[in-house]
């Protein structure tokens, strides 16, 4: 019965071990497992930055293009104006 004793003793000292490694090694995961979160939150982060930079490039982009056509406008406009007025010269004589 002694000897039963003390080999449950042995047996819980070995069980205490374990589950004291046990603890340590699970405390290292959760904080691996806390530093991957914490890298995808800030990817995640960078993410939606740069989508709203890509956005705002993509509103100024179409912007600039009415801006371009409204100038592509003036443009044939002009070009109308001055081929009237190239016109109304050549009547006059030198």
């Amino acid at each position: 019965m002694v000897v039963n004793g003390e080999q449950y003793y042995k047996d819980a000292g070995s069980i205490q071990y374990l589950v004291t490694d046990f603890s340590a090694m699970a405390e290292e995961l959760l904080a691996s497992i806390q530093n991957v979160a914490q890298s995808i939150q800030e990817v995640s982060v960078s993410n939606n930055e740069n989508a709203e930079g890509t956005q705002y490039i993509a509103e100024k982009t179409s912007e600039m293009m009415g801006r371009s056509e409204k100038l592509t406008d003036m443009m044939r406009g002009t070009e109308e104006t001055a081929a009237k007025l190239l016109q109304a010269v050549s009547k006059f004589k030198i």
